[in-house]
């Protein structure tokens, strides 16, 4: 429409051009300014007005149009923004609670192991270094940057501040924790659960 306008506008500035011409020429050579001429002008040059007046509200139109299109994008970006954020509170709430019932389970862990260990001393056995509680926590660390490590592939050595050493087994098939700590207390503890019977004289 705007684009017909602009042309029409054309062709209606071209005619008042000449029909402005024609009442100078039509003055100057005889003097008088025949009312039909006038009006011509005159309707050429409303015309024209119209046609200008048109192009302006199309041009206000098409701005408002612009305008309401940016409002309605923004308004989509800010629900998605809100989305985004309410999902990314969602996931820092249960990895709050993840991560204090993990706390909650080493600290268990690790009493566990110091009992292990007392037994064992009140019976005067060794130690076995698999349940030395710098053995454990370098095992459960290990396994705990391997799952860092998933969150963010991208992220190398470290997570944060903190530094990730996933434990070699860690580049095999993911590691079941209890299956590979029963594995640990089987081997270390084996002779004092299940000592061997001694034969008769």
């Amino acid at each position: 429409m705007a684009h017909d306008l602009t042309e029409r506008r054309g062709d209606v500035a071209s005619r008042l051009e000449d029909l402005q011409r024609k009442r100078g020429a039509t003055l100057l050579d005889t003097g008088k300014l025949p009312a039909e001429l006038g009006s011509a002008v005159a309707g050429a040059e409303s015309e024209l007005d119209a046609i200008d007046e048109a192009l302006a509200e199309d041009t206000r139109r098409r701005r408002e149009a612009d305008a309401a299109a940016v409002a309605a994008r923004l308004a989509e970006l800010r629900g998605r923004l809100a989305a985004a954020e309410s999902e990314r509170l969602d996931a820092i709430e249960r990895s709050e609670m993840a991560a204090r019932a993990l706390g909650d389970g080493l600290r268990d862990t690790l009493t566990a192991t110091r009992a292990i260990n007392q037994v064992l001393a009140a019976s005067g056995a060794r130690r076995p270094a698999a349940l030395e509680i710098s053995a454990i926590k370098k095992r459960l660390s290990g396994r705990l940057s391997v799952i860092l490590k998933a969150v963010d592939p991208t992220c190398g050595e470290r997570f944060g501040d903190m530094s990730l050493r996933p434990p070699p087994f860690a580049k095999g098939p993911p590691d079941d924790w209890r299956a590979a700590e029963a594995r640990e207390g089987a081997q270390s503890l084996a002779q004092y659960l299940n000592p061997r019977k001694e034969k008769a004289p």
